[in-house]
């Protein structure tokens, strides 16, 4: 699922790459998704993703209701990639 990176970029901050996985878990700017499908979505794991969600939902990018989670705000679709365009490598980090 995920594309790692092959050279290892010492200014690329994991976690911002973590949550933007989280966001594009959102596939619909009306899904309502609870937590497990984000993780399943995302690779990621179910603590983490909890923390990446409440996190968004303190600075009012995703709201929660009852035990589902809705996006917000608008999350271009299209793929981060690298200066290195001849490589086109991905920032997407492995799931743990």
């Amino acid at each position: 699922m995920a594309v790692v990176e092959q050279q290892r970029d010492p200014y690329l901050v994991a976690s911002v790459v973590r949550c933007c996985r989280v966001l594009r878990a959102f596939r619909t700017k009306h899904d309502a998704l609870p937590l497990r499908t984000i993780v399943q979505r995302t690779g990621l794991s179910k603590s983490l993703v909890f923390r990446l969600l409440h996190t968004l939902q303190r600075i009012r990018w995703i709201e929660k209701s009852n035990r589902t989670y809705r996006l917000v705000v608008h999350v271009p679709r299209h793929r981060i990639s690298t200066a290195d365009s001849k490589r086109g490598a991905s920032l997407e980090l492995p799931a743990r």
